[in-house]
């Protein structure tokens, strides 16, 4: 980047909306000048006090520049912001990740080159940057990280396209040594038929790293898709081997579109994409040795859902599991999934927002401009960014770009009380648990309740049924690790919380 100017202004404030989800957190909004308008953005959230967005912009000549926003109380208002320039190029895409003390920003520039900026976590500074593949001309580019005894490395995927060639290549970086180093390299003639990288993951197994690429064939032919992913395997003498390839679909499609990887502690692999108005998902449970695929279990017959995202979650050692977002119509959804004992257990759908529509990415580069989503350091709350009410007006000179990028976190209504019961489920339970919770009713229930224990972010760890007319109830608990806990119990007409601790 020739030149990047940084800006800080502190003390923002900004419209808060009301949704199913928490509080959705309008962070940035209409743009009307030199056709400026946003092209890709994303969220981290490194702690309770630093949630940072990027939110990259383009004008219609070849400028454009990169907003970093801060929240320091989880989402609900932005305090900070840092503005990146770039006088010479337009952003094609753009990816946040962070490692402390440093975020990090890889940059795509519509001409092909490929930078990672690092910035300070706490401020936004700017620490500098590095152009990655500087002799390529890149058009797809995705990062991941992993630390293993407290060492970083960074897995960058590339793909690079001439008029006769595709150019797909990975490139690492430990504890962000420079430049970095290129440790797989994969060429094919394109006449008949494009390859690109689309998403990669990485996990510890064993004293090894695997790391996941997807990547997508499309047969210029037919226009038909096919996604794939390559396994490979970074091992502790640094020797970066290829491990097999993997197809992700039954059948190759027109209509395949981002395939979105997730890879979780334990061996768990999903990668979901979707196809002809539905989405389908490949699983694994065995380090992507073998995959199946799945229908999506809450495709519908009479609407079409679309844009999945997926990224992992862990609480160690006992849960892990995925945290996703799907959109059905103009509703954006999240859900998430629990894996154990080699199998994997979706929640129920919850509403993130009700103004979120499917038009908005056909004006958008493949994968640019999808939702997206962060845990809180790493764990299992989520937070999400997405794109509301996009349109496009010109009359006759002004162009106004009614994009609102917005932010929501489940931390806002976490494990609170749903608030529209009208009567109250009166129960108590053992505040201390040794291995056993026992609740205990007022009186009889009159119909069947669900309950579930969750930890004191809002995870799911265990659900139970309590049948009608009984009083009390027993659960086993010497399962689960040390902690704060939360029993939950609903049924139509009443809802009751109640604390508990286990202890060892």
């Amino acid at each position: 980047m020739k030149s990047i100017m940084v800006k800080v202004v502190v003390g923002i404030v900004l419209p808060v909306l009301l949704f199913a989800w928490g509080n959705d957190l309008v962070v940035d909004t209409m743009r009307r000048s030199d056709n400026e308008f946003p092209v890709s953005y994303d969220i981290i959230w490194p702690n309770d006090t630093n949630m940072i967005i990027a939110v990259g912009y383009n004008y219609e000549n070849t400028s454009s520049y990169v907003n970093l926003y801060q929240s320091t109380d989880q989402g609900q208002t932005i305090t900070n912001f840092v503005s990146m320039y770039d006088e010479n190029n337009k952003i094609k895409s753009i990816q946040l990740g962070y490692f402390e003390p440093y975020g990090i920003l890889l940059w795509l520039t519509a001409d092909g080159r490929l930078w990672m900026i690092t910035f300070d976590l706490q401020t936004l500074t700017y620490a500098g940057a590095s152009q990655i593949a500087p002799n390529d001309s890149v058009i797809a580019a995705f990062f991941t990280k992993i630390v293993k005894n407290d060492t970083l490395t960074l897995y960058v995927a590339t793909t690079s396209r001439n008029s006769s060639y595709d150019a797909m290549k990975i490139y690492r970086s430990i504890n962000y040594s420079l430049p970095f180093e290129k440790v797989d390299s994969v060429g094919y003639l394109n006449s008949s038929a494009y390859y690109t990288y689309r998403d990669i993951d990485a996990i510890i197994h064993s004293d090894s790293i695997k790391v996941y690429a997807t990547f997508e064939y499309l047969d210029r032919s037919t226009n038909d898709k096919n996604h794939y992913f390559w396994i490979f395997k970074d091992q502790p003498d640094r020797l970066f081997i290829y491990n097999g390839t993997r197809n992700l679909e039954t059948e190759p499609s027109a209509n395949s579109n981002y395939p979105s990887l997730g890879v979780a502690p334990g061996g768990y692999l999903v990668c979901l994409y979707e196809v002809n108005g539905d989405i389908k998902y490949a699983f694994s449970n065995d380090y992507g040795n073998t995959v199946v695929i799945y229908d999506f279990p809450f495709d519908t017959p009479d609407s079409a859902e679309s844009t999945p995202v997926v990224i992992s979650w862990a609480i160690p050692p006992y849960f892990r599991g995925f945290n996703t977002l799907f959109t059905r119509g103009n509703n954006l959804y999240f859900v998430d999934a629990n894996c154990s004992s080699g199998g994997m257990s979706w929640g129920t759908p919850v509403l993130v927002s009700d103004e979120h529509p499917y038009s908005t990415y056909i004006f958008r580069e493949v994968q640019s401009y999808l939702p997206r989503l962060a845990n809180r350091y790493g764990l299992s709350t989520p937070a999400a960014l997405w794109a509301r009410d996009f349109q496009h007006y010109m009359y006759p000179i002004f162009y106004y770009d009614s994009t609102y990028i917005c932010v929501d976190n489940m931390s806002a209504t976490g494990i609170n009380e749903d608030g529209y019961f009208n009567e109250r489920l009166l129960f108590s339970v053992n505040t201390i648990s040794r291995g056993k919770v026992v609740i205990n009713l007022a009186s009889k229930i009159e119909e069947t309740a669900k309950g579930m224990i969750l930890t004191a972010d809002g995870r799911v760890v265990k659900t139970f049924e309590i049948k009608k007319d009984e009083k009390n109830y027993t659960i086993e608990t010497s399962e689960l690790p040390a902690g704060i806990y939360f029993i939950n119990l609903k049924n139509s007409k009443t809802s009751g919380l109640k604390k508990f601790i286990i202890t060892k």
